[in-house]
């Protein structure tokens, strides 16, 4: 694995941890706006999440 691969795959925990953060404050928070928020950040960090992990897949394949 290559530096760059390392370094996609130490940002990905670290997008998970975020994204387990964030759902946590998800279920305590019951102002609307704030979960608005909340659920918009989980959608932005996820699909980070996926681009990183999509990037690994294409680099690893060859």
């Amino acid at each position: 694995m290559d530096f760059i691969s390392r370094v996609a795959a130490s940002k990905m925990a670290t997008i998970k941890t975020e994204i387990a953060d964030l759902k946590e404050k998800l279920a305590a928070t019951h102002d609307e706006t704030k979960r608005k928020t909340l659920k918009k950040r989980i959608r932005e960090n996820e699909t980070y999440y996926e681009i990183l992990a999509e990037r690994l897949r294409v680099k690893t394949r060859f």
